[in-house]
């Protein structure tokens, strides 16, 4: 392979690894995208690409929200842009699952420099938890969007996913800004000789195709790939994307925290250059590469005088804390990290082959199935806030301008709006012809996200649809036929009802905004009684005739209670139970620590300790916590009847002991 280490260095351009540096050979024919994946941590206003380019191909949107990213703001957001196949998921800080467990590299972690602990990083996981989702759908081609590149057009990025039908990874280059390392910017700064390299923040990947994992590192994407570069096939389109400008230089920590995964990645893809791979990345090839990344260190500091006199000593600090990192990693550290991904490598192959698709539930239920099963719950679609109803209220006032212009009054001959597959008005028909378009001066500024609606629309294909003449027309309640509304998740009437102990309130609350957040209506006492109400009127009433779920919530509080609410809300909720068939699960048990359940009497041969029971408590609370929101939206989707009132139900109304 080589003439042992006499020729080691450190690249300044990787292009000659890439299989195919252009996107003219690539498949003729339009390769079909399933989703666009987005890590977001940033302000949702910065998914206005994302949205035009997911609306573009037709192919559903995957938002994993933390730190400045609400994921009650992205899905505001996309329903401003009348975005309909968007994924919004709140990315808990402490998530954990069996399938993404990497347990070699675990053991690795300890024996890092403590500067890769300068900072932390959910990127990793992110896109890991995006893979095996992809897995759990079927889903064939995704594209990984970092949520600060700009400037990818929709044909670049169909451009992108065709070479797909050669290769197995296919990137962008993201030249302005360059998206390098501190060291890199460094040294490209100072004069040396630096390139770009394919990155995961505007990546396209065929799901069936022996995937990777990314591990929780610096260039976490280059080792992702690198069996793709390998074997070439990792594509590079030469197609350009653009990323938002920051200062690399302004923490010199910056630096030191990604030295490892730096020169662990220029390492690794060093060997490549000669036509070696993993396999030859022992002890003694480190000790050399090492000492050549120090010189290559040390260069960029004898260089500094070249740099803009202005951030000479911003670079200079930067280097030196990546050169002060570069001298505490051992190369037996590095040999001993490779080996543990080559193994964690293999695990991940194995267990995401044996990954079941989840193929007999619609696209929506099967989405939320496969969450739960990774603990996690998407953010219910907001169809009608605000934001979406301001966004209406501008376009039919627009329209109605238009129509006087044309000499016709509001409630005359009044043209029907087209609206295109996602249900977004794309312009109107002239005269109410459907497909004649008319030139509409008065709307041709109304904002829809960051374009007019003409150039935000235009092109897809559309149909006609009746403009509702009234802002409340557009809410969901309306279900006459007539104006088009907004889908509906749960249109029965109904809630779930929340039975606990006062003891146990930071639990419900924690309970009541997970369930929320998923779009299900709660009712619980201290936010559904208002002053001057008969309570007791109003719980019965709430379990017995309006209750679509009943969730019991147990812990040794509750157990400990000889006399409380929560006993006369369950003996109600057990009379309601006894009434309905036994496969009807209507009543769902809930634990928030080791506790015993009550073995109340259901009927014959049922207690309540025979029903299954969500445990939200504990390292699977999370997964936990995702099937038990599923559970209940299949519940509160399901067009059963209510069961027959008891004799004399109204009668009189319980007495709280």
């Amino acid at each position: 392979m080589m003439n042992k280490f006499a020729s080691i260095r450190q690249y300044g351009t990787h292009r000659a690894l890439i299989g195919q540096t252009t996107s003219e050979n690539a498949q003729s024919v339009r390769l079909p995208l399933d989703a666009i994946i987005v890590p977001g941590t940033r302000p949702a206003a910065g998914l206005d690409q994302a949205i035009t380019l997911a609306r573009a191909a037709n192919c559903w949107l995957l938002i994993l929200a933390s730190e400045r990213l609400k994921g009650i703001e992205a899905e505001r957001f996309l329903a401003s842009r009348s975005f309909r196949k968007g994924i919004v998921i709140d990315f808990p800080p402490t998530h954990s699952h069996e399938l993404l467990t990497f347990s070699a590299l675990d053991s690795v972690n300890s024996e890092l420099p403590p500067e890769c602990g300068f900072y932390t990083s959910d990127l990793s996981a992110k896109r890991n938890v995006s893979l095996i989702l992809g897995k759990m759908l079927g889903w064939r081609r995704v594209f990984f969007l970092g949520d600060d590149i700009r400037d990818i057009t929709s044909p670049d990025l169909q451009a992108t996913i065709n070479m797909l039908g050669s290769f197995s990874a296919a990137g962008m280059r993201v030249t302005e800004f360059p998206d390098n390392s501190v060291v890199c910017h460094a040294n490209r700064a100072t004069g040396g000789p630096q390139d770009v390299f394919v990155s995961g923040a505007a990546l396209a990947v065929d799901c069936n195709q022996d995937m990777g994992f990314f591990p929780d590192i610096y260039h976490e994407d280059w080792l992702f790939f690198y069996d793709a570069a390998a074997s070439r096939q990792l594509a590079d389109s030469s197609l350009q994307a653009t990323q938002l400008t920051y200062y690399p230089f302004a923490d010199s920590k910056r630096a030191a925290w990604q030295e490892f995964g730096d020169a662990l990645g220029e390492g690794l893809y060093s060997l490549l250059h000669r036509d070696g791979n993993a396999e030859h990345a022992t002890h003694e090839y480190w000790s050399h590469f090492l000492q050549v990344r120090r010189t290559f260190l040390k260069e960029i500091l004898g260089r500094s005088q070249n740099a803009d006199k202005r951030v000479r000593v911003e670079i200079a600090d930067s280097v030196e804390a990546a050169l002060e990192c570069s001298l505490q990693i051992k190369p037996e550290v590095c040999a001993r990290y490779v080996q543990a991904w080559r193994r964690d490598l293999n695990d991940w192959k194995w267990r995401v082959a044996r990954i079941p698709a989840i193929s007999s539930l619609g696209e929506v239920l099967a989405i939320d199935k496969a969450l739960a099963e990774l603990g996690l719950t998407r953010i219910a679609p907001q169809r009608n806030h605000p934001d979406s109803l301001r966004v209406w209220d501008n376009l039919a006032a627009a329209l109605d301008g238009a129509a006087a212009a044309h000499g016709t009054g509001a409630d005359q001959h009044r043209p029907g709006p087209l609206a295109d597959a996602d249900g977004g008005i794309v312009g109107r028909s002239d005269e109410g012809v459907p497909g004649r378009p008319v030139t509409i001066k008065a709307a041709s500024g109304v904002q829809v996200g960051n374009n007019n609606v003409q150039n935000n629309y235009y092109g897809f294909r559309a149909r006609p649809a009746r403009l509702p003449r009234r802002r409340e027309d557009w809410l969901p309640s309306r279900a006459d036929g007539g104006a088009p509304s907004m889908p509906v998740d749960y249109p029965r009437r109904g809630h779930a009802f929340i039975s606990y102990v006062r003891e146990n309130s930071d639990e419900v609350d924690a309970l009541q905004r997970t369930l929320e957040a998923a779009g299900i209506p709660v009712w619980r006492d201290t936010a559904s009684l208002w002053p001057g109400e008969n309570w007791h009127a109003k719980i019965r009433d709430a379990i017995t005739r309006d209750a679509l779920v009943f969730i019991a919530c147990f812990s040794c509080h509750s157990a400990a209670r000889r006399k409380s609410y929560m006993n006369e809300e369950l003996l109600l909720a057990i009379d309601q139970l006894r009434l309905r068939q036994p496969d009807d699960p209507w009543l769902i048990p809930v634990r928030f620590d080791d506790c015993r359940i009550p073995d109340f009497e259901l009927g014959p041969g049922r207690t309540l300790t025979s029903i299954n029971r969500a445990d939200l408590f504990g390292p699977s609370r999370d997964q936990a916590a995702a099937r038990l929101v599923v559970a209940v939206q299949q519940l509160l989707r399901r067009p059963s009847p209510r069961p027959p009132e008891p004799e004399g139900a109204g009668a009189a109304n319980p007495v709280r002991p």
